[in-house]
């Protein structure tokens, strides 16, 4: 066999490949990519079924992963766990948790600075 012939056979063997796996790779980062920014989605649906049931924390995950992992396109499935699934929702649960915290703590700071403008008028029409 020509060592042409072959070097061209291994070259395109490896570009074959090559292609495969960019494509698991980016298969991966799309469907980690959707199921990030779907899974707030999912923990706020979760939290509206399970409203008026408390300490549902464990079952609301878990139907946030459910549902979750159903999105996930079958040959991609093998490289997602439901551990995996289960961290990305409390990661974005964690990230939303600490944004109702910063606005919750701008909305009281806004409230407080506004108190002495509520005293003011308030004890003006109680005058009146």
């Amino acid at each position: 066999m020509d060592k042409t012939l072959l070097a061209n056979i291994i070259w395109a063997a490896a570009c074959f490949i090559l292609s495969v796996v960019a494509q698991f790779i980016r298969a991966y980062l799309k469907a980690k990519g959707e199921i990030t920014e779907e899974a707030a989605h999912q923990i706020a649906v979760a939290e509206e079924v399970y409203s008026t049931v408390e300490k549902a924390g464990e079952r609301k995950k878990n139907l946030c992963i459910d549902a979750l992992y159903d999105m996930i396109p079958a040959p991609v499935k093998m490289f997602f766990t439901r551990e995996m699934i289960g961290e990305i929702v409390q990661k974005v649960f964690d990230q939303v948790e600490k944004y109702k915290d910063v606005w919750i703590q701008a909305a009281a700071e806004e409230l407080v600075g506004k108190l002495p403008d509520l005293n003011e008028n308030a004890e003006a029409e109680h005058a009146e």
